[in-house]
């Protein structure tokens, strides 16, 4: 029997220990069940799932029962594909690239689905267009300082999209002046971060915990 063990990132051909009992620790299941193409490429079709959901959300009345669930479904594949890709060994060169344009589009939609929603103050979209302007010139910069696009994810970076995750379910238990403050606030100080990192850093790291790890 074919089986395979994703310790390493790469597959183990042997004679079936688990039929005789000693099926190795990280032996996860038969080829002839699922085929390694198929699960190697998983955390790679989770990402390419957000994208689809956040062009479906598109379609959906913000803030509505439907466009939360399907978000929060968006959010889950967030969490999954990175934590699959750790745990089987299979990460790819593309695969961070990958998963911050999936990030990205899911943000975008989001935003544009709430400005449409939600009337902001003006304060509101001053703060929200000084953060954008921040964290698009952080990118521009790394970006040309590495010669590849210069996504950071910092421990304030993963917090801030956290934060932006969960904003359509605080719109819907708390006022909009306090929600934008709070999450304005993080991603402040993050895009901030995330600048001085491409300013300060002499190579790419892109998963540099903060400005403190440089």
């Amino acid at each position: 029997m074919l089986l395979f063990s994703y310790e390493g990132g790469f597959i183990n051909n042997g004679i079936s220990n688990y039929v005789l009992g000693r099926t190795a620790p990280n032996t996860v299941l038969s080829s002839d069940i699922v085929p390694w193409a198929v699960i190697e490429r998983l955390p790679d079709l989770l990402t390419g799932s957000r994208v689809i959901l956040s062009i479906v959300l598109l379609f959906l009345e913000p803030l509505s029962v439907p466009f939360l669930t399907l978000y929060l479904v968006a959010c889950i594949t967030d969490f999954l594909d990175g934590h699959l890709a750790r745990k089987m060994g299979c990460k790819t060169s593309y695969g961070p690239y990958f998963d911050s344009l999936a990030d990205c589009l899911l943000v975008a939609v989001v935003v544009y689905s709430i400005i449409v929603h939600v009337e902001f103050d003006n304060w509101m979209i001053i703060w929200i267009v000084i953060i954008a302007s921040v964290r698009i010139i952080a990118f521009l910069v790394g970006s040309l300082r590495y010669h590849k696009p210069a996504f950071i994810h910092s421990y304030l970076n993963k917090l801030t999209g956290m934060a932006l995750f969960l904003l359509p379910f605080i719109l819907v238990t708390i006022s909009t002046p306090v929600a934008v403050a709070i999450v304005c606030s993080l991603a402040s100080v993050s895009s901030a971060e995330y600048l001085l990192i491409n300013i300060l850093s002499d190579h790419y790291d892109p998963d540099c915990p903060s400005l403190l790890h440089l």
